[in-house]
């Protein structure tokens, strides 16, 4: 027989087939829910036993360390009591101690004003001579040190070049070269002659040159020094005299005198703008403690301030005022006279009257 070319239809699934498939995939959804639930439990107990173990081993090293303090406790008070640590109380320190902050590193204490009014100078115009800003321990420290140092070298040489800058003028002050001070510049030099290698021949031949270096006797004999010697082995005071002649000096260049003016203008304004400021607050206070005084003269003076009174109070950064204290009234007792049959009706009445007005 010929086979039949139609294809052969699929066995119909009853109810019941497909009530047992259910019933399948969620007993096997309930089995998954409990395979994740008993390993979620099995991950709790683990970390909870992990945490016991770790907490009872802390607890453990805890003890250990106690029990070697109190032995070493014991121990040392044992040693201490039979003299057996060998403590010297006589014993000196084999190191010097450490100056305390904030005193200068100075063997002359009376050096520090020098040092402290030079430093004030370069910090306060360190902008208008392009000077870089140092501490006044580095100043101390490049005073004290035996070789040239960057320190001094900027810093003469930007108050040298502030202060010949206008050579012209300063020619007009200038002091004939004396002939036994074997000067190598007869008359100030310009600025561009400044640098770093040469700054201390510089300042020599310019404090011979200029008053302000032979108002001291201590200024001139730095000079006289400095013939002889090479700048870093002068004493510090001998530095501290020149540096000091030399700012001096410079207070009358024009890019100082500048920055002297512009200083005061600004403490001006500054003085201007606080009167202005504190005119104001006052006026503002006046202001306010009139309006609190005219709402408490409306309210009456057992009523407390409005809230807005207090905000501005507040504002102004004051208190509200107390209210004032009414004095407690005077009771009054009027006591009745004693009745008397004797006393006629009219005298009874003149005194019933004479009581009325006391009351």
């Amino acid at each position: 027989l010929a086979a039949d070319p139609r294809p052969t239809p699929k066995p119909v699934q009853g109810r019941g087939d497909a009530r047992r498939a259910r019933d399948g995939f969620r007993s096997d959804a309930q089995r998954a829910r409990d395979e994740v639930r008993r390993v979620r439990r099995e991950a709790k107990e683990r970390q909870a036993e992990a945490r016991a173990r770790a907490k009872a081993a802390k607890k453990e090293r805890a003890a250990i360390t106690k029990e070697r303090i109190a032995t070493a406790l014991r121990e040392s008070a044992a040693a201490a009591a039979g003299g057996e640590l060998g403590v010297i109380d006589d014993v000196a320190p084999t190191c010097e101690r450490p100056a305390p902050p904030g005193q200068l590193q100075l063997s002359d204490p009376g050096e520090a004003t020098e040092v402290m009014g030079a430093w004030a100078f370069a910090t306060a115009f360190s902008a208008r001579l392009a000077l870089s800003r140092f501490s006044v321990d580095a100043f101390v420290a490049a005073l004290r040190r035996p070789g040239h140092g960057p320190v001094l070298a900027e810093l003469h040489v930007r108050l040298l070049k502030a202060l010949l800058h206008d050579t012209e003028h300063m020619r007009r002050f200038q002091l004939p070269p004396p002939l036994d001070a074997n000067l190598v510049l007869q008359q100030l030099p310009p600025p561009s002659l400044v640098t770093g290698a040469n700054w201390p021949e510089v300042l020599r031949n310019v404090g011979w040159l200029l008053p302000e270096f032979h108002e001291t006797p201590i200024s001139r004999a730095a000079l006289t020094e400095l013939a002889g010697t090479d700048y870093p082995d002068l004493p510090v005071a001998h530095k501290l005299a020149l540096l000091r002649a030399l700012t001096d000096r410079c207070l009358s260049v024009e890019v100082i005198r500048q920055e002297l003016a512009d200083n005061e203008s600004r403490r001006k304004d500054l003085s201007r703008e606080f009167k202005e400021t504190q005119a104001s607050l006052r006026r503002d206070y006046t202001a306010a403690v009139s309006r609190i005084a005219q709402s408490l003269k409306r309210s009456g003076p057992k009523q407390p301030p409005a809230p807005h009174m207090h905000r501005e109070l507040a504002s102004l950064g004051l208190s509200p005022p107390p209210l004032p204290t009414p004095e407690p009234a005077k009771e009054v007792v009027w006591a009745a006279p004693p009745p008397d049959d004797d006393v006629s009706d009219d005298t009874e009445e003149e005194g019933e009257e004479g009581g009325e007005e006391e009351a």
